[in-house]
């Protein structure tokens, strides 16, 4: 019986998932690493084989898939469009860098297009004598907070060249484990996964569970319990697997939920003498119960 989704078990354990890996995820910053030599080395032999091939009159940011991509073309670009949001390129002598197709700024590629009597290279917004930022025409380009933007860059040494960095690390080097957990960040919360009342977890709460000194079997019976993902007879009943979901323990006609074992039974501490008694009042239940704990 599947309890929980793959969605959220691939999740990351401070995110309330068990961190599994997603192979197809995983698949992306192994491309990535290809494409990321496509900026770093484009002397390489293949290198330049594919820029003559598939983007011989552009850069590998704006290449195109092409109407008869291979196989190997189509994987770059897989791996481009997942390396991108992390990429951003430091200001040297700025030939390099358009200036509204690249990210170079914190905030991302400027929007928009350029007109023909606009400067198209951050080169042009570079005073080549005193080797600074040319205030004046940037101003004059651009709105306040672009303006702002661009004065706080530093730019590198003089006769220094452009320089492609990953951000997401602090050394600036891709690295695929760097770039999967940028990937599978973003936190899931699937419906109907959250426990049958209507609190829900704070994320804190799947960091002091990892750090409990405890068995690992104990730990993943309180990850299910708080993920509302244990054969109570409220959630057997709800599947359509039995017929009844009173509580057989407590008399009181109340639904077995978890909240109704683990916090709200009078007698949750004798819980042990009544295992049996519990076993042998819901016995026609006990074998799909040992399946699912097994």
């Amino acid at each position: 019986m599947h309890w929980q989704s793959w969605d959220l078990l691939k999740t990351d354990k401070v995110n309330g998932g068990l961190g599994f890996r997603d192979l197809l995820a995983f698949n992306k910053p192994l491309l990535s690493k290809q494409t990321w030599r496509l900026f770093q080395q484009p002397h390489l032999l293949w290198c330049r084989l594919f820029k003559g091939l598939y983007f011989h009159t552009k850069d590998i940011h704006s290449a195109e898939l092409g109407t008869r991509p291979s196989w190997g073309w189509r994987s770059v670009l897989f791996g481009r469009d997942a390396i991108l949001p992390n990429v951003r390129w430091f200001v040297g002598d700025g030939k390099n860098i358009k200036i509204r197709d690249h990210s170079w700024l914190p905030s991302g590629p400027i929007e928009g297009p350029a007109t023909r009597d606009k400067p198209r290279l951050v080169a042009d917004l570079i005073d080549p004598l005193h080797h600074t930022w040319n205030v004046n025409l940037i101003t004059q380009l651009f709105n306040d907070d672009i303006t702002s933007e661009i004065l706080d860059i530093r730019i590198r040494p003089l006769h220094a060249t452009d320089q492609i960095v990953w951000i997401a690390t602090k050394d600036d080097h891709h690295i695929v484990k760097s770039n999967y957990r940028t990937i599978v960040s973003m936190p899931v919360t699937p419906r109907d996964h959250h426990a049958s009342s209507s609190y829900q977890q704070p994320s804190i709460l799947w960091r002091k569970l990892g750090k409990i000194n405890t068995t690992q079997k104990i730990r993943l019976f309180l990850w299910s319990a708080c993920h509302n993902a244990l054969p109570t007879k409220a959630n057997l009943f709800s599947r359509h697997i039995i017929s009844d979901p009173i509580c057989e323990i407590c008399n009181q006609h109340s639904p077995e939920t978890i909240e109704h074992i683990l916090l709200l039974l009078m007698d949750t501490r004798d819980m042990e003498s009544s295992a049996d008694q519990y076993s042998s009042l819901s016995s026609q239940h006990s074998s799909s119960r040992r399946v699912v704990f097994r």
